[in-house]
């Protein structure tokens, strides 16, 4: 993570041609500078440099806040870092918050995706925050380095959100029945939440066959992009698409002319650029918007507003902004329920000048884990509420990593809609973990096995983190070679992956081999080809420094490891598929599982 993060941030300096020297500090196990001692740390890692730079500028790209001590800058990064207490509630360490069962917020763009973006679009990698604060007028090579840059982000957001609304059962058994839905996308762009809608949809509903879409946008070049990509998606996935994508300039929040209602109305990022456009004319756009298009959803339709975090105008920060007017909505609209975030469910007519943030990651060919920070709302109907039966008692809601809304001895994400039906299966939604052990608990844990209280409350905490990690296999080379089909024998509640370099070994065995082993490579080869393409296997490249310095970094094998510490990065258990005793001797000393191909057929 913070080898990862030091890229990130030379990357955020380099596109900011800022040239002062930064310095990344684990909060909990570095040493930090003595000016920083004293000061309160709240997440996992504290960047710090030295002034000299445009405070404001880098304030704006990275949405986080920077502070100043005499000639040190300093910001925050990764996950909040909250205080265990005794059973005195005295303060008496503190760690990580990573036991709270929360949303998804990583994914990676799809292969078949990534490969037409940067390779036939010609996509490009280029932050820019300033350049796309306002999108209407772009040009096609803007255009492109936007879709390089910000559609994955948007594609990561938007699939990550409806993934989890999918995993309730409720929702989830709806949307079965149907075989045709529609959706309105408005201030769609190139398309990258729409896209990351509609591969969350074919992940879930394969009775779903024919989606009608009507996407609008005031910049001509950016649709016909989108309609480049749903053009491929469609033969990806052999889905009867239609889409009607229309220009319109939106000047302040105005209707679209369709006779449809729509299961799904998603806007992303667009109406911040609305009020930025005004000068802070049009406070009331969130407001405005929910109470133009809530109408056109369908009784079990899903509406889902989504903006940046950043300031607009001399109006105010977009989060505040978005949860004061659609509380004044649902407020003033009975008919109407804000589903997400949580908290904001019971409480009507809330005035608190709430700020609500979650952050999002993405990986793809041109950069690993590309974070973006959002404030979102998803609004159903009052009845189709109902059948969900969310009933959060009990339950204090992490808006942000260092801050809840509500009291109560459970510990919950505020943008996780958890399951309370008792059919859920083990790779469904699970319910929201309790981090606050039950004192009574400790105290009889403390008598009958004679432990530390503090030692039990980590070793729970630790077992509980350790339930959440999802297993994933990673197939070798050799397991290919000997069972070109092996992809088939996994079940597909699992993910696979497979490494670059496993491929590049196949095709060049394929080259120098004859008989049937060159048969059974070419099998293997067409195996994991058509997997990418329905979206069963992701590849992986390697990356060498993930290796302990003993470990030979050009060894492929050593190469196909360092994938597999990449999926622990990822937040995978992987299991690495390999009949090779030597390889499997190497992934044991980094402690990462091993099964021969031979025994997975028996297992799964």
């Amino acid at each position: 993570m913070k080898n990862s993060l030091i890229q990130h941030i030379r990357n955020v300096f380099n596109a900011l041609k800022i040239e002062e020297e930064y310095f990344v500090y684990d909060s909990l196990n570095d040493i930090l500078p003595d000016w920083l001692e004293k000061e309160e740390l709240t997440h996992e890692f504290v960047i710090c440099c030295n002034v000299g730079f445009d405070k404001e500028r880098l304030q704006q790209f990275i949405h986080k806040e920077i502070f100043k001590i005499d000639n040190h800058y300093y910001w925050f990064e990764g996950s909040g870092i909250k205080p265990i207490k005794s059973l005195n509630d005295n303060i008496v360490e503190t760690s990580p918050i990573s036991s709270i069962e929360k949303l998804k917020a990583q994914t990676r763009l799809p292969s078949w995706l990534d490969n037409f973006i940067f390779g036939t679009l010609c996509a490009e990698y280029a932050p820019d925050f300033q350049r796309f604060e306002y999108n209407l007028n772009l040009q096609h090579e803007d255009n492109l380095k936007y879709l390089g840059t910000y559609f994955p982000r948007s594609y990561a957001e938007t699939f990550c959100i409806f993934d989890n609304l999918f995993c309730n059962n409720v929702i989830k058994k709806t949307y079965e029945q149907l075989t045709e839905v529609n959706i309105l996308s408005v201030g769609c762009g190139t398309g990258g939440d729409l896209i990351g809608l509609l591969t969350v949809i074919n992940k879930y509903f394969a009775s779903i066959k024919r989606i009608n879409i009507v996407a609008v946008d005031g910049n001509e070049d950016a649709l016909n992009i989108l309609s480049q990509i749903v053009e491929r998606f469609e033969q990806q996935f052999h889905k009867e698409i239609n889409l009607t994508a229309k220009q319109i300039f939106f000047d302040e929040i105005i209707g679209v002319d369709v006779k449809s209602s729509f299961d799904f109305i998603i806007t992303s990022k667009m109406i911040n650029e609305i009020i930025n456009n005004g000068k802070g004319a049009f406070n009331n756009s969130y407001y405005d918007f929910a109470k133009v298009y809530s109408p056109m959803i369908k009784d079990t339709g899903i509406l889902m507003i989504l903006d940046v975090t950043t300031k607009v105008g001399v109006s105010g920060f977009c989060p505040i902004l978005l949860n004061q007017q659609i509380n004044r909505f649902v407020y003033e609209h009975s008919d109407y329920v804000s589903l997400i975030p949580i908290p904001c469910i019971e409480k009507e007519n809330c005035q608190v000048q709430c700020f609500t943030q979650k952050e999002f990651s993405v990986s793809h060919s041109k950069f690993e884990n590309d974070k973006s920070r959002v404030a979102y709302r998803i609004i159903v109907k009052k009845s189709f509420y109902k059948k969900i039966q969310l009933k959060p008692q009990n339950v204090q809601y992490q808006i942000q990593p260092d801050r809840c809304c509500g009291q109560g001895t459970i510990i919950a994400d505020a943008f996780f809609l958890s399951n309370i039906d008792d059919n859920v299966t083990k790779d469904e939604c699970k319910e929201p973990i309790k981090t606050i052990v039950n004192k009574s608990e400790v105290i009889e844990n403390k008598r009958t096995n004679h432990v530390n209280v503090l030692d039990f409350l980590k070793e729970t905490l630790d077992r509980l983190h350790t339930k959440q990690s999802k297993e994933a296999y990673l197939i070798d080379t050799n397991a290919f070679i000997y069972a070109p089909n092996i992809i088939d024998k996994i079940a597909e509640e699992y993910p696979i992956f497979v490494s670059a370099k496993v491929v590049d070994e196949l095709d060049h065995r394929k080259d120098i081999t004859s008989g049937n082993d060159k048969k059974k490579i070419q099998k293997a080869l067409k195996s994991i080809n058509m997997a990418i393409s329905d979206g069963r296997v992701q590849t992986l490249t390697s990356d060498a420094r993930l290796l302990p310095a003993d470990f030979d970094r050009r060894s492929p094998d050593n190469l196909i490891l360092s994938v597999a510490l990449k999926l622990k990065r990822m937040g995978y258990t992987p299991i690495l598929v390999t009949s090779d005793n030597g390889f499997q001797i190497k992934a044991k000393t980094l402690e990462i599982k091993t099964i021969s191909y031979t025994k997975i057929k028996s297992k799964i």
